[in-house]
């Protein structure tokens, strides 16, 4: 198989689903790792939190997160 071939196929699986509904999941209480570090070591606390949280945390929080 050529690079190329691969690359193509990579491509095809990437986009053969659609893309999620933002207006389903973007408020989803499943969709709590945006602003996770995901990173944890043994007896670290999970930072994970539902984007409900995140809108109350307000918008210095969650500018500080995405700097780590």
């Amino acid at each position: 198989m050529t690079q190329s071939s691969s690359l193509g196929n990579e491509l095809r699986a990437v986009t053969a689903t659609p893309a999620p509904d933002p207006t389903i999941w973007a408020f989803s209480d499943a969709n709590d790792c945006v602003f996770s570090t995901s990173t944890l070591k043994q007896g670290e606390k999970d930072d994970r939190v539902p984007p409900h949280e995140w809108l109350r945390r307000g918008l210095g929080p969650m500018q500080g997160a995405l700097f780590v």
